[in-house]
């Protein structure tokens, strides 16, 4: 059944991701990409998705848009199985994604203060180097 559901969305998916890389990123981000189990994906957010992903990747293990897309559909096709499943209200699911979100949470607002230092840093400099032109 969700090999069937994969190719149904696929084709019109890899046409409208098609349409965004070659005609603009503004044109059609809003637009539905899939629909699984009642929740819509827009090109937007797949793009958004495609995008972050290779950034944590890096240039030599990019993963091409086709691939990530089959992986993207895997993806919220399991999770759709999950919460169907209400795997998201067990206890012991709840405790680790409580540790994970407090320590994503930690590690931004140490990279929070480490900007602000680098700002402040630069912003004195900036008051003490001179600018002389003639």
């Amino acid at each position: 059944m969700l090999g069937l559901v994969k190719k149904r969305w696929l084709g019109p998916a890899w046409g409208i991701l098609s349409a965004l890389l070659l005609g603009g990123k503004a044109w059609g981000q809003g637009q539905p990409l899939l629909v699984v189990d009642g929740d819509t994906v827009t090109a937007g957010e797949f793009l958004y998705s495609y995008q972050k992903n290779q950034a944590v990747r890096g240039n030599e293990n990019t993963l091409a848009l086709e691939p990530f897309l089959e992986s993207y559909v895997d993806y919220r096709l399991k999770v759709a199985d999950g919460r169907r499943m209400h795997l998201d209200t067990v206890r012991q699911y709840r405790e680790e994604y409580e540790r994970y979100r407090s320590a994503q949470l930690a590690s931004m607002i140490l990279d929070s203060a480490a900007v602000e230092a680098a700002y402040r840093a630069a912003y004195g400099r900036m008051l003490r180097e001179v600018d002389a032109s003639h």
